[in-house]
């Protein structure tokens, strides 16, 4: 006889057996999607750890759906604390999420205790951190399996997992980041992408959490620079008034607007950087991160932008972003180990982007990448970026 949903959670609560973990994803998988089971899924995923709880404080995240070359989940929190408290669970983000990019600031501490966070969240209102096997470590396991077993795109799952990190650390109000591909894990187009979000504002309101939502195109370039040690430098050329229309309009218009829909304030452009730069710096002294170490990782990231990829002939410039997250991922992965967890041997900066007219011999890119790896490198870029 067929186990039916909760015996298999109860199962997998128990045991965190693999045959638990296929037998929930599989039935997930193939089940009209019900709002309850997947707030349930939530629950128990968040339970299987610590908890954080904030009874006096409005708290909020603008968690994404991933990708890879948004800022959102580094830039939108530091203007989102002026108005909530932000418990920031974070995960490994591919190629370059947030705690990833954090982590290249020598000091910075991801890993920290129940203890350490109330202080910094009562300190500063905002605090970024990782699971660290404490914070819903079986979703963790859980997605470990889905992204190893054909699973990482089943709809209910992608949403118990969001919505169990939100509860595992109480957040009360949440504008999900959606970035649509036909790639990515919550929907391949705006249409299939919006029926989703209703799913999980289903599921949200359940949990006590009230949610909105942000939706782009996964398939274009949000902005230019592209890899972990890049987004420090982007978010440096930021603060020092760059003329980059493509990576301001990233900041001042998408990361602003996630943050407006939970607020429905707008803040205006010369008020909002100056957020943005005294609330980055705060974060990264309260987290034990140097503001020296952050200039040198962007000084260094700066001067190993010794390659320069140009057009081999006229025509409109198209980028495979899957194929290009894939290959970062991929040189990121050969040099990631438990005293290297978060490497950063290559990146790119884009100067054209996706349907743009380029002329033959025009640079459209520059990117470092290590020695061992360059041939390998070159070849891909071959492949990912076209122009016809």
């Amino acid at each position: 006889m067929a186990k039916n949903f909760y015996s298999i959670l109860k199962d997998l609560q128990s045991t965190l057996a693999d045959e638990s973990m296929e037998e929930l994803c599989s039935i997930i998988k193939n089940i009209i999607f019900d709002k309850n089971k997947i707030a349930d899924l939530a629950n128990t995923l968040a339970q299987s750890g610590d908890k954080l709880n904030f009874p006096n404080l409005n708290t909020a995240d603008i968690p994404s759906t991933g990708g890879p070359s948004s800022l959102s989940t580094i830039i939108s929190p530091l203007i989102l604390k002026e108005y909530f408290a932000v418990p920031k669970l974070g995960i490994i983000g591919r190629p370059a999420g947030g705690i990833d990019v954090l982590a290249q600031i020598q000091g910075y501490n991801l890993k920290l205790s129940k203890e350490e966070i109330y202080e910094i969240i009562d300190k500063t209102q905002y605090c970024h951190f990782i699971s660290n096997n404490h914070f819903a470590p079986l979703d963790s396991k859980l997605f470990k399996y889905r992204s190893e077993n054909n699973f990482k795109n089943v709809p209910g799952l992608v949403i118990a997992s969001l919505l169990s990190k939100k509860v595992a650390v109480d957040i009360k109000n949440v504008c999900l980041d959606i970035r649509y591909s036909h790639f990515g894990n919550f929907g391949s187009s705006l249409e299939e992408a919006r029926k989703l979000s209703d799913n999980f504002k289903l599921v949200s309101s359940l949990l006590g959490i009230n949610s909105t939502f942000y939706f782009s195109d996964n398939t274009r370039l949000l902005q230019p620079y592209i890899g972990r040690g890049e987004s420090l430098l982007a978010i440096h050329e930021y603060f020092l008034d760059t003329k980059n229309n493509w990576l301001n309009h990233h900041i001042e218009h998408d990361c602003r607007e996630m943050v407006s829909t939970l607020t429905n304030h707008k803040i205006e452009s010369p008020e909002l950087k100056s957020i943005i730069i005294k609330n980055f710096t705060e974060n990264i002294e309260c987290q034990g991160g140097s503001i020296d170490s952050f200039e040198n990782v962007v000084q260094k990231t700066r001067d190993s932008h010794i390659y320069e990829f140009s057009a081999n002939k006229s025509g409109i410039l198209s980028i495979d972003m899957m194929k290009m997250r894939d290959t970062i991922v991929k040189i990121q992965n050969k040099y990631s180990d438990k005293d290297h967890e978060f490497p950063d041997p290559c990146g790119l900066i884009f100067f054209k982007n996706q349907n743009e007219h380029i002329s033959k011999n025009e640079a459209v890119l520059t990117f470092r990448v290590v020695e061992n790896d360059l041939e390998y490198f070159k070849n891909e870029l071959n492949k990912f970026i076209i122009i016809d």
